[in-house]
């Protein structure tokens, strides 16, 4: 009866020690969770610019510009430039106007920019190179800048006067300066009769290609 005994325990420790079937473990298993993706964010610009002032821009001749130091007119015209990028703007009767001679047909650009620094401070607006930009021209819209300095933020107020054409290789902006003034001024809640202003052109990858300096603007009051 001993003898049986023993064996029994024997039997007994050695079923103990068996796995469990394949798929039938009790024993949780740790895993390594899968990462969480970072999101991909594409910002256009790709790179932010730096932006040289023309404080005091050649005038066209036979016109009335612009410089510093100048009262404002009502008229005036005149143009900075880069290579064959040409930013010229105009103000005749009471319509304020930008024209951007570009180099190449128009279907090698994705955009034609003009960024306007309507406080002339760095501090605010988008941030590009020494200058803050308050408000965008893009192709036939006027953005207002959103974000925080160095985000490509901006939000459309484009006002229905605003007129976009595309005629060759210019790129042709008009609004009468009564619109233009109010629109600037309840965008960005600055005073829009002194602005730095310049152009860039963006390529179908959304590089930037091109840029003119800075030019000075002078608006009368209304």
């Amino acid at each position: 009866m001993l003898r049986l005994f023993i064996l029994f325990l024997i039997l007994a420790s050695l079923t103990a020690c068996q796995p469990s079937p394949a798929g039938g473990s009790d024993v949780p298993v740790e895993t390594d969770p899968s990462p969480t993706p970072v999101p991909t964010v594409t910002v256009f610009p790709t790179t932010i610019p730096t932006v040289s002032v023309s404080p005091s821009p050649s005038p066209t001749s036979g016109t009335d510009a612009v410089g510093e130091g100048e009262p404002a007119t009502a008229t005036f015209e005149q143009s900075v430039k880069n290579g064959s990028l040409i930013l010229t703007a105009r103000l005749q009767e009471g319509l304020f106007s930008l024209d951007l001679t570009f180099p190449g047909p128009a279907s090698s650009y994705n955009a034609f920019q003009v960024l306007l620094d309507v406080d002339r401070d760095a501090r605010t607006g988008y941030r590009s190179g020494i200058l803050g930009a308050d408000l965008l021209l893009e192709n036939a819209n006027l953005h207002t800048y959103t974000g925080k300095g160095s985000e490509w933020r901006w939000m459309d107020v484009t006002p229905l006067e605003l007129e976009y054409r595309q005629e060759g290789n210019h790129t042709l902006w008009e609004i009468p300066l009564s619109v233009w003034l109010f629109t600037c001024r309840a965008a960005s809640g600055k005073d829009c009769t002194e602005m730095l202003a310049f152009a860039q052109l963006a390529d179908r990858n959304w590089n930037l290609v091109a840029q003119v300096p800075a030019m000075t603007l002078r608006f009368p009051s209304p």
